[in-house]
């Protein structure tokens, strides 16, 4: 008798009663365990949904097909608009959604920490700049960012004798190639706003083209370091507008000759702000 009983205890034990969970507040349900996915819809305070597993602070919520006013079968909300009514058994925590991959596009503008240098050439300490990249933020908030940026600009090639300087009318162009790798943080958020932090090492190629010079060109590299932070702003599911400022310090990058050399100005960096577009999952 006990033989015959025993696999319908076993079954008994395995069903499982739903664990149901009572939505506090109006909130959007979202396709998956994350405040940047897709929307699937909006459910209002005081609604009974079925519970399911856990993932950080998300809760997946499930609902009866055929439901009135609701579209979607399945998809997470807040932890803090969820009440349960029932004890909930052990939870699968789902980890798969946490890593994002994004590509960017930015512009804007650089002042040189080289003000004199850049003005006797190009008549202005200030240029514009433009560059991509590619950023991968890990679960928690950690991100490690690869990007490249070009500032190209045509001036005058000036000439020193001792203190004084002479503009001349042969051209020359002065181009910056920043080749730079970032590690930072990014705030995990629910809301549209995440702030964001980090540094990290650069190469920056200096390049001066001009008529009078022996070579044609002259070309160099230098190691460089950067700090910097911003805002982004998600205006769609998968696509985020930023607004950043950095400082790169890049020591002994204008060289011990040349008009840098003049104004006793060595440092090829400065304080870049910048307007990104971030696209990515």
């Amino acid at each position: 008798m006990l033989l015959l009983l025993a696999p319908l205890v076993a079954a008994d034990a395995g069903a499982q009663t739903p664990t149901r969970a009572r939505i506090t507040r109006a909130t959007p349900v979202m396709e998956r365990p994350r405040g940047d996915s897709v929307v699937l819809g909006r459910v209002a305070a005081g609604t009974v949904l079925e519970a399911g597993q856990q993932a950080g602070r998300w809760i997946e919520v499930k609902t009866a097909p055929g439901t009135p006013g609701v579209s979607w079968a399945r998809g997470w909300v807040a932890e803090t608009a969820v009440e349960f009514l029932d004890p909930r058994p052990g939870s699968r925590v789902e980890r798969g959604g946490d890593v994002m991959i994004r590509a960017f596009g930015q512009f804007g503008g650089s002042l040189f920490t080289a003000q004199d240098s850049f003005e006797a050439i190009l008549e202005s300490p200030f240029g514009t700049v433009i560059g991509g990249g590619a950023q991968v933020v890990f679960r928690r908030g950690l991100f490690l960012q690869a990007g490249i940026e070009r500032f190209e600009e045509t001036g005058h090639r000036v000439i020193a004798s001792g203190s004084q300087l002479f503009r001349t009318a042969i051209p020359n162009a002065v181009t910056i190639t920043p080749i730079q790798v970032t590690v930072g943080y990014r705030q995990p958020t629910r809301n549209r706003l995440a702030g964001y932090a980090g540094g990290g090492l650069g190469w920056h190629v200096l390049e001066e083209d001009a008529p009078t010079l022996t070579s044609g060109s002259v070309r160099e590299g230098h190691i460089g370091y950067h700090v910097g932070g911003g805002l982004e702003l998600r205006v769609a599911p998968f696509i985020w507008l930023a607004g950043e400022v950095q400082w790169a310090g890049v020591p002994d990058g204008l060289g011990d000759t040349g008009i840098g050399a003049v104004f006793e100005e060595t440092d090829l960096g400065g304080t870049t702000f910048r307007f990104k577009i971030i696209v990515g999952r």
